[in-house]
């Protein structure tokens, strides 16, 4: 809307005209400043402004709990009234990358507007996910705006004066600083970042959910504003929470008082009713016996090197990988004196490596997941990606015919489900035909797991533990960007998650597949980094088409995968569906001549592709492995089905160069 800063209005029957006239399709807009009386600070987490605003906070004290706005570049708004008499300058970066501020003469989108996709220049930059939400509140407003901080003011208002340097404000709770309350704190001077203290640096270091899953505490559910339940050690997550983390960045509000350590009485809340903590503040408390003092020298001190040593000592000698403060649940013992444990290197012992078969085709879950290789399967929004995987890998968990093909004895699997709920797991299991009568004993479903990311070694050493612990042969990780920490436009994402979860499950001889989002445009492959394409065996992307899905192989470091799968919807009577192979499996041309031939030769179908080979040598005849390994499959696969009917016996000598 041209001239929107003299046309902007608040008049209902004005706006009802626009709205439903020739602007039913466009967005809402706020205008900010003195006209409106409403200024905005605009937080960008991919630039660093929540980093910038954590150290601000820290150093000067919490915001007051105003209206906020998510959005549509996965950043928030935070609104505050405009001060009167004062103009709040529209200015980039104030006190650092990623901080703006919405003041005179600017504007600011607001809910329910949708994402610009036509013109959002994330979008259309190939290097940079746009994650493409909607604007929407995450704390609606309730009365008057709040008003801005002092200290906030001094910094995004150019005309005002420096306050003198003995003029001080009063710090809250519970963003302790580092040594106990302090009651004053002079003013920094305007965009000038303040130097970070203990506090800032364990803020912008550590992440609440990987501290508390490491101290043993459960979430257990979330509120509709995105905060987040957890229970305390040892107690049961269906008995009920024992407190509440006001996401992202705090407070950790205790109220059990069975975790004596968290019932701080310098950490009492207002209202009296549970124990508020920041990050230094929890660490403080769990670490410390309350010190808060002393968590800061410790934190100057010793931490890191103490950390350091740590890890270099359990994993053998391999350092790097993020840094956490020792769980008061660790345990200091196996660190003693003796020769080094050096199973983690994975050396080749020659003697028994010649005598394995590794020529063999083996599959976890066919035709999707070979076994013991990585996996990646991507797909736009609402292809059905994860039912179709999930009717995949349940069927081969239950020995049932897999996409309809045979069956097979049941396989373990362990799926990592980070996006659905208890009930939507539910329905979509009894839609695939599954109830109490069948056996799921084999399909191990972890439900909105609170583990630590997957691309730390934290996260890696609890998810291999899992995977051990039941038998997995299959893990499943659905949705790949949900179970990693770090951006994945970011390289080092992947690289991280693969050189501490990848590596680890493949080096078990575990298979994994994982499900992501594809680019906004497909063809381009997975949303994010490329190097999502470098860690993983196979890449399949996944279409919908009139009939059900295709799912064709991208990339590729084995040969004998399919380069593309049809798959049909199929709707049964009684209301269940199925996904069944649309043209059964292709097979190369030659493969049931072959497998004719090893038949007459009385090779057995359990033998592997080295045996199959030797007694096709000793009968004078020649195939590559490739090909005596797909005609052993043939005659499997056609052995279960009956699909192999008896034929006349062949004359005399007319195998000969068959092939």
């Amino acid at each position: 809307m041209k001239g929107w800063q003299k046309v902007a209005t608040t008049d209902p029957e004005r706006l009802r005209k626009w709205f439903t006239g020739v602007y039913s399709k466009a967005g809402v807009a706020v205008v900010t400043g003195p006209e409106s009386g409403v200024w905005v600070l605009d937080v960008d987490p991919a630039a660093g402004g929540t980093n910038v605003l954590t150290q601000l906070v820290t150093e000067h004290g919490p915001l007051p709990k105003g209206p906020r706005v998510d959005t549509g570049t996965n950043g928030f708004h935070l609104y505050f009234r405009n001060p009167e008499g004062l103009h709040v300058a529209t200015t980039k970066n104030v006190a650092g990358s990623g901080l703006d501020v919405r003041g005179t003469g600017g504007q600011v989108l607001a809910p329910p507007t949708e994402h610009a996709w036509d013109d959002c220049k994330l979008c259309a930059d190939p290097e940079v996910e746009c994650v493409g939400l909607d604007y929407r509140w995450h704390r609606e407003p309730n009365g008057d705006l709040p008003d801005a901080p002092e200290w906030l003011l001094d910094l995004v208002v150019p005309a005002r004066t420096e306050l003198p340097l003995d003029q001080t404000l009063p710090l809250g709770e519970p963003n302790d600083s580092d040594v106990g309350r302090r009651e004053h704190q002079p003013l920094s001077r305007p965009n000038t970042p303040p130097e970070p203290s203990a506090a800032a640096e364990m803020t912008a270091t550590y992440d609440w959910h990987l501290l508390l899953g490491s101290d043993g505490w459960t979430r257990a559910g979330s509120e509709s504003n995105g905060d987040t339940h957890w229970t305390r050690p040892g107690k049961d997550p269906k008995q009920g929470m024992s407190a509440i983390l006001h996401e992202p960045e705090g407070p950790f509000v205790n109220y059990s008082t069975n975790a004596p350590e968290l019932c701080q009485d310098w950490a009492r809340s207002s209202r009296g009713d549970g124990w508020a903590y920041s990050i230094f503040g929890y660490i403080a408390a769990t670490r410390h016996r309350g010190d808060r003092s002393g968590a800061a020298r410790h934190w100057r001190e010793e931490a890191n090197r103490e950390l350091a040593e740590d890890w270099a000592r359990s994993a053998g000698g391999v350092s790097g990988g993020p840094a956490y403060p020792p769980s008061p649940l660790d345990s200091k013992e196996g660190h003693g004196e003796g020769p080094p444990d050096l199973a983690w290197a994975h050396l080749v012992e020659w003697d028994e490596f010649w005598l394995q078969d590794h020529s063999s085709q083996e599959w976890a879950v066919w035709p999707l997941i070979p076994a013991g290789r990585a996996v990646a399967l991507f797909a736009p929004a609402k292809a059905g990606k994860s039912t179709v995987v999930l009717s995949a890998v349940a069927e081969a968990a239950t020995g049932r015919k897999v996409l309809g093909t045979w069956e097979t004895e049941p396989v373990s699997v362990l799926y990592l489900d980070y996006e659905m709920a208890e009930a939507d797991v539910w329905e979509r299991l009894q839609e695939l035909g599954y109830g109490p009568e069948v056996d799921m004993s084999h399909l191990h479903y972890s439900l909105l797991p609170s583990i630590f990311p997957l691309d730390t070694r934290e996260g890696a050493a609890q998810i291999v533990a899992l995977a051990k612990h039941v038998s997995a042969q299959v893990v499943v990780i659905d949705t790949f960007s949900r179970a990693v920490h770090g951006s994945e436009n970011d390289a080092d994402t992947t690289r991280d998650f693969y050189r501490y979860t990848g590596m680890a499950l493949k080096g078990e001889g575990i298979g994994v597949l994982r499900t992501d989002h594809s680019g906004k445009v497909v063809e381009q492959g997975q949303r994010g980094s490329s190097a999502k394409n470098d860690d993983v065996d196979v890449v399949w992307s996944l279409n919908r088409t009139e009939s059900g899905v295709q799912i064709d192989r991208t990339h590729s470091r084995v040969t004998w995968v399919p380069e593309t799968i049809k798959i049909d919807h199929v709707e049964h009577d009684d209301g269940t569906v199925a996904y069944r192979l649309a043209e059964g499996r292709q097979w190369p041309v030659g493969t049931s001549d072959l497998a004719d031939l090893l038949t007459r030769l009385e090779v057995p179908l359990k033998a592997s592709g080295r045996e199959a080979a030797r007694i096709l040598r000793e009968a004078g005849e020649k195939a590559s492995n490739e090909k005596v390994r797909t005609a052993q499959q043939w005659r499997e696969a056609h052995a279960q089905e009956e699909w192999l009917q008896p034929r006349p016996e062949p004359r005399p000598g007319s195998d000969k160069g068959l092939l």
